[in-house]
């Protein structure tokens, strides 16, 4: 696989966003799609925040990690061969929160490794409004299929 390989203007990751409920209620946004990387942003809304916080905003932990893994696999998704029949499963995840935010976040995923059935991700989250500030960090296996493979 090779990340020229992949047909980044495809509307397959847009079709995945308007077709996952879930997806499409965070209203996560594509900014770029690169050669092994992903550009995602999270405009916040209030239904992001975290209730337990009481009075100080801050996004769920569990949204976040839904954008560290989203813009993990369309990061690998670019290295795809056939892209548009390609069927990614996370496999194994992990996020290190490092500062509450409450502003917009924008996910920076890039490809570590790329193979022909696993891919390896890095992923830096930042706050939009708050000087680019890191508020999380992930690293995610993806498992790497076609329609006829899984």
């Amino acid at each position: 696989m090779t990340a020229e390989s992949a047909t980044l203007d495809s509307d397959v990751p847009q079709r995945f966003l308007e077709h996952s409920a879930y997806l499409s209620w965070l209203g996560i946004q594509i900014d770029t799609l690169g050669s092994a990387s992903a550009t995602i942003r999270l405009p916040a809304k209030s239904k992001h925040f975290n209730p337990a916080q009481g009075t100080s905003k801050a996004i769920s932990g569990g949204v976040i990690s839904t954008l560290i893994d989203i813009s993990g696999g369309f990061a690998i998704w670019t290295t795809c061969d056939d892209p548009e029949r390609a069927q990614l499963s996370t496999i194994d995840m992990n996020v290190s929160f490092l500062h509450p935010a409450s502003d917009d976040l924008i996910a920076v995923a890039e490809v570590v490794r790329s193979g022909d059935t696993f891919g390896v991700v890095e992923v830096t989250v930042e706050s939009a409004d708050e000087g680019d500030r890191v508020v999380a960090t992930g690293r995610a296996t993806y498992r790497i299929g076609t329609e006829t493979s899984q």
